[in-house]
């Protein structure tokens, strides 16, 4: 996959938003969709092996629209700085993400500000089987390429409604997202085997992202 190409359009987009712009370099966007796309149903036929529910999965219900929804944030550039690969966006609340833009590429994935409902039954998940999680979280392969959950500087001050501030999980029950993130340089980005990259750290996050849904089953 030539992401080479990709972040090249992706920055001169970024330093040039605007619908002209855009009108003016739709050669360069078709072409840089078309190799995205080619790569993700890759990623897809990779990632199916492991989860036959992505074999129903089509490519263009894994990407996000590059224009930015500006209803409720008028302030907002008219069209994104990165291309996403999101298997489950379509069919599960929890999901592995990969986002490539210069300078600010990640894998990762889990459960980002869910509602209000999903997130109490992930607290009743962890309440119950909070022990899973941890052993999810604590796996070599995983700690070292992902580290630990991330924005935890989102999570409440003192324990949700009807759970006790001494409970063995609690750091985890006053967390608000259930996310992971792993940081890629544009040049890993460009130089990395990318359908191996993906491939692996899907593998790596399955075990969070099947614990995350079943909780929301």
């Amino acid at each position: 996959m030539n992401t080479k190409l990709i972040l090249e359009f992706l920055r001169d987009l970024s330093t040039n938003n605007s619908k002209e712009w855009m009108e003016q370099n739709k050669t360069r966007y078709t072409e840089a969709k078309s190799i995205w796309m080619t790569g993700v149903e890759g990623f897809l036929a990779n990632l199916a092996v492991y989860d036959e529910k992505l074999e129903m999965v089509q490519a263009k219900d894994t990407v996000h629209r590059i224009n930015n929804n500006r209803r409720f944030h008028p302030d907002k550039p008219l069209y994104k700085d990165n291309f996403t690969f999101t298997p489950y966006m379509k069919i599960a609340p929890a999901s592995f993400h990969l986002s490539i833009s210069p300078g600010n590429s990640f894998v990762g994935g889990g459960l980002y500000r869910p509602p209000s409902d999903i997130l109490s039954k992930v607290r009743i998940q962890i309440e119950h089987n909070g022990h899973l999680l941890d052993e999810i979280l604590n796996e070599t392969d995983f700690s070292g390429f992902y580290g630990g959950l991330a924005l935890k500087e989102e999570a409440l001050k003192s324990a949700p409604l009807g759970y006790e501030k001494d409970h063995p999980h609690i750091e985890k029950l006053r967390m608000k997202s259930f996310v992971v993130i792993k940081k890629l340089s544009n040049k890993e980005v460009m130089e990395s085997d990318m359908k191996k990259l993906v491939e692996d750290s899907f593998l790596m996050i399955k075990p969070m992202i099947d614990y995350l849904n079943m909780a929301i089953e």
